[in-house]
This record gives C-alpha cells, sequence and structure tokens, in this order.
C-alpha cells in the first residue's frame, strides 16, 4: 500500500492570525475544530479527496527557540 500526505500540522503563538494569512494566500477555506486551532482546506474540499494537503495550525504560547 502506497503512502499519501494529507496533512500538515504547525504551531504558532496565534493560530487564528496565521491561519487566515495562508488562507488568504491559497485561496482556501478556514475552519475551526475548537479553540486554539485552526483548519484550512480548499473549498469544497472532502476527505480523503487526494487533490490537497490540509493544513492545522495549532495554538502554541511558547515562543521558538
Amino acid at each position: 500500500m502506497a503512502t499519501r500526505l494529507v496533512q500538515i500540522n504547525m504551531k504558532a503563538q496565534d493560530d487564528s492570525v496565521l491561519g487566515r494569512f495562508w488562507a488568504e494566500a491559497l485561496g482556501w477555506g478556514v475552519d475551526s475544530e475548537g479553540p486554539g486551532v485552526t483548519n484550512l482546506e480548499p473549498v469544497g474540499f472532502a476527505y480523503p479527496d487526494p487533490v490537497a494537503v490540509c493544513i492545522d495550525i495549532v495554538a502554541r504560547p511558547e515562543a521558538k527557540r
């Protein structure tokens, strides 16, 4: 069975700001499954459609080192 990338997980101090930036840059939709999590996917996307790799941005309050 082949492996295929379906999702990217990114950490950010402010998930909603970074999510809005990438959604606008890619022309994608923004959703959230709860506080501190922003989900990005192409408009009209239905999992597990292989046309895109979705992005989850998760809040992480600690600064990057």
